[in-house]
């Protein structure tokens, strides 16, 4: 269905393809489509769907840098929140 987990990861797979192929309009629209399909159905929070914000954030590096910079400063703030923290000693 429209809302399977596994209807966004096609649609980051075809993205995937678009993007190598340097159709980064296409490209951008599948992955914004799979992110936001991803916040709704499992949360900002989700592995996967902070996945999805990466490989956005990458794609709109390749076309335009300056919006870059924030979306991937918020995935690397929220990974960093699930990170297991070493601790010394």
């Amino acid at each position: 269905g429209e809302e399977h987990p596994d209807t966004f990861k096609s649609m980051d797979s075809l993205a995937v393809l678009l993007q190598n192929q340097r159709k980064y309009d296409e490209a951008e629209v599948l992955y914004r489509k799979a992110l936001d399909g991803r916040k709704k159905v499992l949360g900002e929070e989700h592995p996967d769907t902070l996945s999805s914000m990466s490989y956005y954030a990458y794609c709109v590096e390749r076309r335009r840098y300056r919006e870059k910079r924030p979306v991937q400063v918020r995935v690397l703030k929220r990974m960093m929140q699930f990170l297991p923290r070493k601790t010394c000693g």
